[in-house]
């Protein structure tokens, strides 16, 4: 087993993690990144829509840009295991990762979160390829195309009504009746390019490379439908249960104050796995580097540097 000693750890390298990761190193704290991959919740889709200074830039790009940047400045990165426990040790932390501990001052909890998915054939195959997660990351890449939404909650119809401004066609599939804002339900039951199917069941989702059709099952029949590109807008879990103590809120994501403190001195935690109510990359970023900052001055303010 390996260990080794470090300032701060950045446990996590989606936008929030690699932006925590840049400023620490620009505060010349020792840091080690630990994530099982690099990108986060932008590698479920193909390209990214809305980062400031690009009108449109593919996912892989984006992520290939900010690793860069990170990497040059120097920090550990620890890539292919997860971290799986948090423990307090004296004055710091011991952070657990596959057969290997890291021994650090500060922690900047920056899992993210992942997907519910469906769990039916062809969904993982085809993700990045027509199955996305991410309404507002990827909905501009189905301009003019047909595409399904699944889903029962306001997630799912907050989804619909977005595409149905952007997709030729939209259906909402809905394992149950649709769950929301009546008036809300009612808006989309007006929507000429809108067809609700509900107690549908998602059996497969078809294609050779990419999305082509989807196949429901609902009452006694089974359908085919023709669509470029999956939605899956079932739910979000954050990966808030690395630490023991560690107040959550109704949705298991990580309260933390104005410093982006937890309720475990010492651990701060930034990104989607936080309560911050906006959930995107240009945020995610911002709170990153805000967490790195304040977790600086907090090992300098209780004089551990």
């Amino acid at each position: 087993m390996a260990s080794a000693a470090y300032d701060i750890a950045v446990i996590g390298a989606g936008p929030a993690g690699m932006a925590a990761a840049l400023y620490a190193r620009i505060k010349r704290l020792e840091t080690v990144v630990i994530s099982k991959d690099v990108g986060g919740q932008m590698l479920y889709g193909p390209a990214i829509g809305n980062y400031l200074g690009f009108e449109a830039i593919p996912s892989a790009e984006l992520i290939m840009r900010m690793r860069t940047q990170m990497e040059a400045h120097g920090p550990t990165v620890v890539e292919g295991n997860a971290a799986t426990k948090v423990e307090r040790k004296g004055r710091g932390f011991i952070v657990s990762a596959g057969h290997d501990t890291y021994q650090v001052k500060a922690v900047i909890i920056a899992t993210g979160k992942v997907p519910r998915r469906l769990g039916v054939p062809g969904e993982r195959e085809l993700v990045g390829k027509g199955v996305t997660y991410c309404t507002t990351c990827d909905g501009p890449l189905f301009k003019g195309k047909q595409v399904a939404v699944v889903g029962s909650g306001m997630s799912a119809i907050y989804a619909a009504l977005h595409l149905l401004r952007i997709a030729s066609h939209v259906f909402l599939l809905s394992d149950y009746a649709l769950m929301g804002e009546p008036h809300l339900i009612g808006d989309l039951g007006k929507a000429a390019n809108v067809t609700v199917i509900e107690s549908a069941q998602v059996t497969s989702i078809n294609g050779d490379g990419k999305v082509e059709s989807v196949t429901i099952h609902y009452g006694d029949d089974t359908q085919e439908i023709k669509v470029d590109g999956v939605f899956v807008e079932t739910g979000w879990k954050p990966v808030s249960d690395l630490i023991r103590g560690l107040k959550l809120n109704k949705d298991q994501e990580i309260v933390i104050d104005k410093s982006h403190m937890t309720s475990v001195p010492g651990v701060f935690a930034a990104g989607d796995v936080t309560m911050v109510a906006e959930k995107q990359i240009l945020i995610a970023a911002s709170e990153g580097a805000r967490s790195a900052m304040q977790a600086f001055r907090w090992l300098l303010d209780n004089r551990r540097l």
